[in-house]
């Protein structure tokens, strides 16, 4: 395959007594005339059995069997993923090839791979480093996993070692490949989904990364990567008690320990995830489910007149716990949840250092409009209404375009004619009095969100921190070429610029995935130690 005037060996199993070789031509998959296993030069490849089609046949690992045989309706290629996937378009056709795989330090046929640590938590940093390998050769690393959803996800970097032999990924940027710079955990972060169009990233507590080290197209070094979403000694516990809907993580030991909530966006499902990374760093969690449109629980199934009182019963029950301590706790949350934050910390008591990420500083309407999303003492918590008039028309008909043609939909310029005014009583009557937080606030945005404007709504609070002297350190931190998805680092960002709404409608979510990572990586270290600032 040619990329950037290079040639790399895709696949190093026999298919048919050749190898296949795959030349990247726009959309298509080419096979040049001399190194095709036959006549025709497009192929593809199927979705379902991984294998490479074209001239009437299918190339399966070392065995070739009749289209005929196969349902050809379901041989596509994802055309969007498709470029940067280059060398590594074809991995489940490794599996008729002889690998040699351990954890953390593995020595095969031609070199030497060592991952420090080979089994850890997800932002555990991370070293990959090779050795034993011939001075100054070219040679590609490469990492796959898969998800619950069946879907390969893979990365690679084509690199050139030291004179030495060796490689560091801590200090070296790949020659070529699916991530640029030097990142130590960028195989990890630029895996795609090789199946088509992207279910977004899931698994369970735990993924394991399959590395590889290819030399002359041949597999001469593998070994695995296990990357945690939850330490193995934090208790999970179920709660459904209260008319609270939720999970329990518990640090190991008997603590005590201080207590965070974790608030979900508009998806409107537990947030596992901040849960069990926060307990893994020593806080006990809360992930608290506030609405669930699925309807399985007894909670509202819509975004409309949730009381703030369902939230201090959750900071009572959390502050109530034997291995909890203090009197307060810390709030994180992301997108609807980020606005939520900002507004329980304005609100209530007992809250000591805000996390929002993507947020808003203004309170907008409920869905369907004219109705609130929050109330508290029986009273409706006053709104922005978004407003739809002249400024509105482009951005209406670009998402109504993008809608007729199935592309992601773009909703962020519909929010700015709403607060264009900040003086205009409909918008002053909105803005959450961030000053009134009783600790520190750390806001987070993506200057190329795509669902609402959260940096210029999160420089609106910065403003009024500001100009009110907030005793407490605060900080927005807004990151350049990054979108609505921000979360913890080192998890697959490549599907992170769009999201599913509903079957048939998607988002523009905004972001690229280097940039979406970087947010991610850089903004997590800032998260533990507002966290540690506020509760420690």
């Amino acid at each position: 395959m040619r990329l950037g005037g290079q040639v790399y060996k895709l696949i190093g199993c026999p298919v048919d007594e050749n190898d296949i070789f795959i030349l990247l031509s726009g959309y298509s998959i080419n096979v040049s005339e001399d190194e095709r296993p036959s006549g025709n030069s497009q192929y593809i490849r199927d979705r379902e059995s991984g294998c490479v089609a074209g001239d009437g046949s299918v190339f399966c690992a070392d065995k070739r069997v009749s289209l005929d045989h196969l349902n050809q309706a379901n041989l596509r290629m994802d055309r969007r993923k498709l470029l940067k996937l280059a060398g590594s378009a074809v991995i489940s056709l490794f599996s008729g090839c002889a690998q040699l795989e351990t954890g953390g330090n593995a020595q095969n046929q031609g070199g030497t791979i060592t991952v420090t640590p080979p089994d850890g938590l997800i932002d555990d940093p991370l070293e990959i480093r090779l050795s034993d390998f011939e001075p100054n050769e070219e040679i590609s690393v490469r990492a796959h996993t898969t998800d619950n959803h069946g879907q390969t996800w893979l990365s690679f970097g084509q690199f050139k070692t030291d004179g030495d032999g060796t490689l560091s990924l801590t200090q070296q940027a790949p020659i070529s490949g699916t991530y640029e710079r030097v990142d130590p955990r960028g195989l990890l972060w630029s895996m795609q989904a090789l199946d088509g169009p992207a279910i977004s990233f899931t698994t369970d507590e735990l993924y394991t990364v399959h590395v590889s080290v290819q030399r002359n197209g041949t597999t001469v070094a593998s070994t695995r990567i296990t990357r945690r979403f939850i330490a193995t000694d934090v208790g999970e516990h179920p709660v459904d008690e209260d008319g609270l809907v939720g999970v329990f993580f518990e640090p190991p030991g008997s603590g005590p320990h201080p207590a965070i909530l974790t608030l979900h966006g508009t998806e409107g499902q537990v947030p596992w995830l901040l849960g069990a990374m926060l307990a893994s760093h020593g806080y006990a969690t809360l992930a608290l489910q506030y609405f669930d449109p699925i309807g399985k629980t007894e909670l509202p199934t819509s975004l409309v007149e949730i009381p703030l009182e369902y939230f201090e019963r959750a900071i009572d029950w959390v502050l109530d716990r034997p291995s909890v301590t203090g009197d307060r706790v810390g709030v994180v949350g992301p997108s609807i949840g980020g606005e939520l934050t900002l507004l329980l910390g304005a609100t209530l008591s007992r809250i000591g250092v805000i996390v929002g990420y993507v947020p808003s500083s203004l309170v907008w309407e409920g869905p369907g409009g004219e109705r609130p999303m929050w109330t508290y003492n029986g009273k409706d918590i006053p709104f922005v209404p978004i407003e739809v008039n002249q400024e509105s028309v482009p951005s209406l008909i670009g998402a109504a375009a993008a809608g007729i043609r199935g592309r992601p939909i773009r909703v962020a310029d519909l929010f700015r004619p709403s607060f264009d005014d900040l003086g205009a009583e409909s918008v002053k009557a909105g803005i959450i009095p961030v000053d009134e937080i009783d600790g520190p606030v750390l806001l987070i945005s993506g200057k190329d969100d795509g669902i609402w404007p959260s940096t210029a709504l999160s420089e609106i609070a910065i403003h009024r921190l500001d100009s009110h002297d907030h005793p407490y350190a605060y900080e927005h931190l807004a990151y350049e070429n990054a979108g609505h998805i921000i979360s913890v680092p080192a998890q697959p960002t490549t599907d992170w610029d769009t999201f599913n709404v509903m079957p048939g409608m998607t988002l523009d979510a905004g972001g690229t995935a280097s940039g979406n990572a970087h947010a991610a990586a850089d903004s997590w270290p800032r998260v533990l130690e507002f966290l540690a600032e506020g509760l420690r």
